[in-house]
């Protein structure tokens, strides 16, 4: 038996060389998701784009990642990437949530999307900047200060996207953490750090606050911007003051409690977390799945053994335990973050200036109570228009709107009752034997008032009274209430 050798056609035309470079030119920018380069004449090369009229093609050309701006000159493909409904387009994430698996529970995150949707959005909404300085050499005092006006020039170019509050709460953060940054270097907390690797870290800082404050605005399931971090940055400092009598305290310590604190609720930005109100019960899992991606852009500043440490605290920041004297950095990472329906910087306390929005607030209170959920979204809807008419600035009001609690896609209403108002000072025990953080908060009738129509995260401080044995009673009367699991260390709340 004879096989016959494949004949390869010879009476084919042979290709033009120059034409077969524009066409690797033109692939191989597709495959970078870049435009291809333009070529004025008949050789101009550009693959045309797949049909996607109907619903089996738009499938198919979602499916393999081909958009149309990729194939047009002038456009960016990643715009339109960070717009695709990534897992089940059209479905209602909320209704389908029980019927998921475990494993499309995950999936619907789309955590391997956010660097892709965090630069979309910034690059979208942030105005035209230049940074003042070319930052190079090691890193030293003159050093941060150039860094520190490069921070501000990038912030002023988000500064029309922000509530002036929230413009200011970012600011000082940026300045706070130029200046523990220069308490590491002059104990010697840092070393071996260049300066450019450090304003990538803090800028990387600086774009993520940013990010889930737009995010946050967005979902309109609760304020979970920075303000939010912000406070919980606050109330951890008052806790470290307490720890620079100890002979083991590090100003580095505090640094990369930060990292946990910018990245804790980052899992709120996954898609799931954004489009279901189910789907923010797995944030901490979104969260510390971004949290490795992420990982390798601070490996400059942190060791192994602090990055691990941290990845756990962002995976479990919410947990009831609180390890003081066995993981410092977890046992405070949980214990501030109990503390959020009592953070500073809560967004709707700014209702309480604005003449007239107090009638509003009372008839959603009337709805909440009698469950009538189309109700309250109509009343809402009403308060919006209010804002319009009242002149509320856009950020400022989108903000407020934003930090209700979403009744109507099934979250529950929790009632803290006389507990509602700000802390206004935190103790730490320093002994840490075994340790025990004691938040003081001043009551606000506001608060007290008004404070079951938003999200502040009330749900999770009644699961910690639960896990610890605290009565909702007490909770929600008492003038101090320690939570406190056996072998584990305390939070206390203490009412003045």
């Amino acid at each position: 038996m004879t096989i016959k050798k494949t004949v390869r056609a010879t009476s084919l035309p042979g290709v033009h060389p120059g034409l077969m470079e524009r066409i690797r030119e033109a692939e191989k920018a597709e495959l970078e998701g870049e435009a291809p380069r333009k070529v004025d004449g008949p050789q101009k090369i550009v693959r045309p784009p797949m049909d996607a009229t109907t619903t089996d093609r738009l499938d198919q050309v979602r499916t393999i990642g081909l958009i149309q701006p990729a194939l047009h000159q002038g456009v960016d493909p990643r715009d339109d990437l960070a717009e695709m409904q990534v897992f089940l387009p059209g479905t209602n994430l909320d209704e389908a949530w029980d019927n998921l698996s475990e494993s499309q529970k995950v999936r619907a995150g789309a955590t391997e999307r956010f660097r892709l949707e965090l630069e979309t959005a910034l690059r979208r909404g942030a105005a035209e900047w230049t940074a003042p300085h070319q930052i190079g050499g090691r890193l030293d005092a003159r050093n941060l200060d150039r860094l520190l006006d490069n921070l501000k020039a990038e912030l002023a170019a988000y500064r029309h996207l922000l509530a002036d509050d929230a413009f200011a709460v970012l600011t000082t953060f940026v300045e706070q953490t130029r200046d523990l940054v220069n308490q590491c270097l002059r104990v010697n907390a840092i070393a071996g750090v260049e300066a450019p690797a450090l304003y990538d870290i803090l800028r990387d800082w600086v774009q993520k606050l940013v990010y889930q404050e737009l995010v946050s605005r967005e979902r309109a399931m609760g304020d979970r911007g920075l303000r939010r971090v912000c406070a919980n940055v606050e109330l951890a400092d008052q806790a470290y003051l307490r720890l620079k009598r100890r002979q083991d305290f590090s100003p580095r310590q505090q640094l990369l409690m930060r990292l946990v604190h910018v990245h804790q609720d980052i899992g709120y930005t996954a898609y799931a977390a954004r489009k279901s109100y189910r789907g923010t019960k797995l944030h901490r899992a979104y969260g510390a799945r971004i949290f490795t991606d992420e990982i390798n852009r601070y490996r400059a500043l942190f060791t192994f053994k602090e990055l691990e440490e941290a990845r756990f605290a962002v995976a479990t920041h919410s947990a009831e335990e609180l390890p003081f004297q066995q993981a410092r950095l977890l046992g405070l990472t949980r214990a501030v973050d109990h503390l959020a329906p009592l953070t500073p910087h809560r967004v709707y306390s700014a209702f309480e200036p604005i003449g007239g929005a107090l009638p509003y607030l009372e008839r959603m209170l009337v709805k909440v109570e009698a469950r009538d959920w189309d109700g309250l979204v109509a009343e809402r809807r009403a308060l919006a228009g209010f804002l319009i008419e009242a002149k509320v600035p856009t950020p400022l009001r989108d903000d407020l709107l934003a930090a209700f609690r979403p009744f109507e896609r099934l979250a529950d209403p929790v009632d803290l009752g006389d507990l509602g108002g700000q802390v206004v000072g935190i103790d730490y025990d320093w002994q840490e034997n075994p340790g025990a953080l004691t938040a003081r908060v001043a009551l606000d009738p506001f608060a007290q008032r008004y404070q079951v129509l938003f999200d502040c995260q009330q749900d999770q401080l009644l699961r910690l009274a639960k896990a610890a044995g605290v009565t909702v009673e007490a909770l929600r009367t008492a003038k101090r209430v320690s939570f406190q699991l056996q072998g584990h260390g305390a939070l206390v709340i203490q009412r003045v």
